[in-house]
């Protein structure tokens, strides 16, 4: 079986690939529990092995699909939470619709994997940006949907959001079948022997132009699709009510303005206007036209100044913040967005929001429970990655909680192991970033590092950086530190097991070095360091403890 096909057509990153370790049980929502490990590519490219794994039932992996330069060869919608074939097909029916080549997967927990192979590659930010405006047209939950690739730039360590790749346990007749759809029907699979016979029509770039986004208006996505397919009867408060806020943005406080464009939407857009009436109507545009009251600050029908429908509309799958935001009369302000919010189940808990900043780029920061859970920690947290937060109410901090809570995607544990190492590693980083400067190693004791212009090297010692990473993160390593340092010199020194090779270990424990007799640890990382000088400080320190605290051994 000629395997080449499946690494020509899901070509993603290949740095890492995810593996999934299953635990034999199953979550409430169908997908089966466990958690993923990272695994390098292989060194030579070849990843025949990999699929051959995989087909086989040996061991299921998952692709991360933007590469090193941010483009993708594949898109994909991921639609969860199906709970009959009759709902899958309805899904199906609508993405036939759209005269795509779309190929459709049944997925691991019976949903659809919709995916889109382009024809060389796009750039990630705009294969994402256009799926995620078809997917609005299958009126879903925003939280039964997932649009691949997550990430629109790629990250250093590759280990970005990955997508199960389909045919696992291809050849096991009584394996639930991950199997590409023939014909827009869920029931009509197609073996893997048949598919890589197949021919996959990829769409051209030129063809891309016009994907999911079929004419850019002024009003927000939302009414674009309401304006393209009508108003359903169980939507029709809700959109009327938002047409209403966009109408209040156009016409300010005229409300015979207002009530023209609420009525005409009604007249053009309304698939029935039965069992509508002119008191509900009327209701409508008074609501839309209630300002702020100061004496009633909570009033639930406080629709312009305080909030709006737009996360009922999300619910009901049609909301695209990042588009609204630059739409003319969009209703989501220019200020800090979080667009996803997913929870890594590892031990603690890991919390990735993906926010847009003011250049209009989603950024994934990572978020320990902590941080997530005030406005405070958030901005700093923003602020390392040079966003800059909005502050506001308590009240409306708690709503904004209580919103990304309810669209959480709960994403199965990686390698904890690997998880806190990457956490150590950044913390140890800032360490040597802001206490280099020490003028000989004896200094280190005083919790400053000292660099080395032989060696090319940082020295420091285990306790300065463990009250550091304490005082500075509120992260106490007492338990860990120990095994986390001699993991990370274990795996330098098989690196490089020769005594002459030692100065290529990034990191490495000394049991004394220049006349300092204590255990100390150096790291290579003068290209990622910034020179830094700490000597005023370290003079100050002098002053007040004696100079003779700092001789140094000859």
């Amino acid at each position: 079986m000629d395997l080449s096909k499946l690494t020509e057509l899901f070509d993603g990153s290949k740095k890492k690939y995810g593996v999934f370790k299953p635990s034999g049980l199953k979550r409430a929502d169908g997908k089966v529990e466990g958690r993923y490990d990272w695994e390098d590519f292989p060194a030579d490219g070849n990843e025949i092995p990999i699929w051959e794994s995989h087909i086989k039932g040996e061991q299921s992996f998952g692709m991360v699909p933007i590469r090193d330069d941010h483009t993708v060869s594949f898109g994909v919608i991921d639609v969860d939470q199906v709970k009959s074939e009759e709902e899958a097909n309805k899904i199906l029916e609508i993405m036939k619709s759209w005269n795509l080549p779309l190929v459709p997967f049944r997925s691991k927990s019976g949903g659809i994997h919709a995916y889109l192979f382009i024809d060389g590659s796009a750039q990630a930010k705009e294969i994402k940006r256009r799926l995620t405006a078809l997917s609005l047209k299958l009126g879903r939950p925003k939280n039964t949907i997932d649009i691949f690739p997550v990430q629109t730039r790629a990250t250093e360590n590759a280990q970005g959001n990955q997508i199960n790749m389909p045919y696992f346990d291809a050849l096991n007749p009584d394996a639930p079948k991950r199997w590409a759809i023939k014909d827009y029907n869920i029931k009509n699979l197609i073996p893997i022997a048949e598919f890589l016979k197949l021919k996959i029509k990829k769409i051209t770039l030129k063809e891309l132009e016009s994907v999911g986004i079929k004419k850019v208006s002024d009003y927000p996505p939302c009414m674009d699709y309401y304006f393209e397919n009508g108003v359903g009867e169980g939507e029709r408060d809700k959109a009327l009510l938002q047409f209403g806020c966009v109408a209040r943005k156009i016409h300010g406080d005229n409300e015979d303005k207002i009530r023209e464009a609420m009525s005409e939407f009604v007249k053009n857009n309304f698939k029935t206007d039965e069992g509508f009436d002119n008191n509900q109507f009327a209701k409508k545009v008074s609501q839309a036209m209630k300002k702020r009251d100061t004496a009633d600050q909570k009033d639930e029908e406080d629709i312009w100044q305080v909030r709006n429908l737009c996360q009922q509309i999300s619910d009901l799958g049609h909301c695209d913040k990042i588009g609204c935001r630059t739409r003319k009369y969009g209703l989501v302000e220019k200020s800090v967005m979080v667009t996803d919010y997913r929870m890594i189940m590892t031990n603690p808990r890991r919390h990735l929001l993906t926010m847009v900043n003011e250049q209009g780029e989603e950024v994934i920061i990572s978020m320990t429970t902590d941080q997530l859970w005030t406005q405070n920690q958030i901005a700093k947290r923003c602020w390392e990655e040079q966003i800059k937060w909005t502050w506001v109410e308590a009240d409306e901090f708690n709503q904004m909680k209580e919103d990304w809570f309810s669209n959480m995607k709960v994403i199965d544990s990686y390698n904890e192991g690997e998880e806190r190492l990457s956490e150590f590693s950044t913390i140890l980083h800032s360490f040597i970033d802001e206490k280099k400067g020490a003028n000989d190693i004896t200094q280190i004791d005083y919790g400053y590092v000292y660099k080395c212009d032989k060696l090319k090297r940082y020295f420091w010692n285990a306790t300065s950086f463990k009250h550091y990473a304490k005082s500075k993160y509120n992260k106490t390593y007492e338990t860990t530190l120990g095994e986390m340092l001699a993991r990370m010199c274990e795996e330098e020194k098989n690196k490089y097991p020769d005594k002459k090779d030692s100065h290529k270990r990034i990191i490495q424990l000394h049991k004394g070095y220049q006349g300092y007799t204590k255990r100390c640890y150096s790291s290579l990382l003068l290209n990622e360091i910034k020179e830094r000088d700490n000597t005023p400080k370290i003079e100050i320190f002098k002053q007040k403890i004696g100079d003779n605290e700092f001789a140094t051994d000859q």
